[in-house]
């Protein structure tokens, strides 16, 4: 059986009855109670505490309580302990206990679909002892650390010395490279984890040593009270709370029908934007053969294309690279669940109503999908813009050996293991041309299928001909040569 156990005591010092504090007309405890509760893979739900509030909430949603004793209940006690002794409690019991799922009462920012996800990765790598949710704060770089010596001057937390030269460290958060914290709001373990506790990785030694990532973004443990606004912003992006009631936007469920994540990357979009997902909404709501999420990432707007997308009730991201739709996608990728991923335009030149067509393609054995404005027609399309893409796509096909009528396009739908797979680096439109080649490197085809570009809606265009065709050329060749060299991907 697979258990979840979460904790929380009573006596916090920095931030009293946070377990129980009212969020969104909620005690905070409950979100990941209910993210367990939800879950079809978990047969029983413990909670251990010695707060008499947390065990009538606990009782109140049919999770079993598990009487937290005194000496667990200090200021000193390490949570890795209450984890222990709930599972020596749970296994007591008589109870087969094939994987735990740990939570914390004061870690909201967890979902039913991430417990799948956690629980499905253990069952199919025997190798990984724990499946954890980690959320990327490059702005906490070890390298930006710093502590204030007795003099009362700051100095590097850790020694400069101590880093790789091949590190680069300068005032860009992202210098170093991404920077990825275990945010503790789930943990996925297999027995032995619990039962040699000593032999994990420090500092949270209940996940044992080989430790999968389940991405997310914005994920924490609330100990003080000015991160209530930061949980809640986290949690209308994933919930909804139609009549008081908490439930989930679309992630994946075992037995589910495929999700689709449909990621959209929008810079001064306000005009736009909200029109785009009313369309999506009503084609989500035509194909019941899915599920569907829809990210939108936020790509350094300057007005409230933001502030509109999150009145849709969709998840809505900020790029934290520079500027540019490669990177805005690629943080929208990062985040996406589903099997299979939708990129599209936010200024309403793609049609929403022809994503059925680009899955269909991809249920048919395809790695890729592209809506071809070739065959399906421009309103946009001017001469420079039609005889450039005419070029380019030649261009791509004499190179990569795959001949296409609309390479170029950024309507497309593509499997997930297309982007997981490999590492991607294009800081703007020449995204395309990577996940072609990294399509055709994986041994699948592309194909495409009509779609009718219209005119966005407003604004202009962002497209810049001479400079990003410039880019399309130089990485159609830069994709060439590393194939011709066996260079890493």
């Amino acid at each position: 059986m697979i258990a979840a156990l979460l904790i929380g005591r009573e006596g916090s010092l920095a931030f009293p009855g946070k377990n129980i504090y009212p969020v969104l007309n909620h005690p905070l405890m409950e979100y990941p109670l209910l993210a367990a509760m939800n879950s079809p893979s978990v047969d029983e739900v413990y909670v251990s505490t010695d707060s008499e509030k947390v065990k009538e909430i606990a009782k109140k949603n049919n999770a079993c309580v598990i009487d937290r004793p005194a000496y667990l209940c200090t200021h000193e006690a390490l949570g890795e302990d209450a984890f222990v002794h709930g599972y020596n409690y749970i296994k007591g019991l008589g109870k087969d206990i094939e994987l735990m799922v740990l939570l914390f009462c004061n870690a909201p920012c967890v979902l039913p679909g991430q417990i799948e996800e956690a629980i499905g990765v253990l069952r199919s790598r025997e190798g990984f002892d724990s499946a954890v949710t980690v959320s990327r704060y490059n702005m906490y770089s070890p390298a930006r650390a710093r502590r204030i010596t007795e003099d009362g001057l700051l100095q590097p937390f850790i020694p400069f010395e101590a880093y790789s030269e091949k590190m680069r460290i300068t005032c860009d958060r992202d210098s170093q490279g991404d920077v990825y914290f275990a945010d503790v709001c789930l943990s996925v373990v297999r027995p032995k984890c619990l039962e040699n506790i000593k032999a994990g990785l420090l500092p949270q030694k209940w996940m044992g040593k080989k430790i999968y990532p389940i991405k997310q973004w914005g994920g924490c443990d609330v100990d003080y009270e000015w991160q209530i606004p930061m949980v809640e912003f986290w949690l209308k992006s994933h919930i909804s709370l139609d009549g008081g009631q908490i439930s989930y936007k679309p992630t994946k469920v075992k037995g589910g029908n495929k999700l689709v994540s449909v990621v959209i990357p929008a810079m001064n979009e306000e005009n736009n934007i909200g029109a785009v997902l009313d369309d999506l909404s009503k084609v989500f709501n035509q194909a019941s053969s899915y599920q569907f999420e829809t990210i939108v990432v936020d790509d350094h707007s300057k007005d409230k294309t933001a502030s509109i997308a999150m009145s849709r009730n969709v998840k809505v991201l900020s790029n934290h690279r520079p500027p540019g739709k490669g990177h805005a996608l690629i943080t929208g990728f990062e985040n996406a669940n589903g099997d299979y991923i939708v990129m599209m335009d936010a200024d309403y030149s793609h049609r929403p109503e022809d994503i059925p067509d680009l899955l269909k393609i991809l249920e048919g054995g395809a790695g890729l999908a592209i809506g071809s404005r070739i065959y399906g027609g421009s309103d946009e399309y001017t001469r420079i813009r039609a005889f450039g893409n005419i070029v380019l796509t030649m261009l791509f096909g004499i190179f990569h050996k795959r001949y296409l009528s609309d390479a170029l396009n950024g309507f497309k739908a593509f499997k997930a293991e297309i982007f997981k797979n490999f590492r991607y680096t294009s800081r703007d439109f020449e995204i395309e041309i990577e996940l072609l080649v990294n399509t055709l490197r994986s041994n699948m085809d592309i194909a495409e299928t009509p779609s009718h570009e219209r005119t966005r809606m407003h604004g202009t265009s962002k497209s810049k001909i001479l400079k990003h065709g410039f880019n399309f050329l130089i990485r159609i060749i830069t994709e060439w040569f590393r194939n011709k060299t066996n260079k890493p991907y």
